[in-house]
């Protein structure tokens, strides 16, 4: 998502609003092209499309959307550090989300 302006009143603004919708799961302020990403969880494509056009889109302060589904999520646990950059060491255990 981008926003418009580019203040400190836009980010806290939406990042105050959109941390609140039951949906959201997480949310990253980020650098780049686009300023935040948002994690949600709603039950099938539809929804998604509606929780955008509903929520997000209508922000005052959000001025472009983009979505991504996620089919598949792999997350090393726990994270460790690691003992050389030269010599990973495998995953001691692996969470598969579907």
């Amino acid at each position: 998502m981008r926003l418009q302006p580019k203040t400190r009143t836009a980010v806290e603004g939406f990042r105050d609003f959109i941390i609140t919708r039951p949906e959201t799961l997480a949310l990253f302020v980020v650098s780049g092209s686009d300023d935040f990403l948002v994690l949600v969880a709603v039950p099938d494509t539809r929804q998604l499309e509606a929780f955008v056009l509903d929520h997000i889109a209508q922000h005052p302060y959000i001025a472009d959307v983009r979505t991504s589904l996620v089919y598949e999520h792999l997350q090393r646990l726990p994270i460790e550090p690691l003992d050389s950059p030269a010599s990973p060491t495998p995953p001691k255990q692996l969470a598969h989300h579907r």
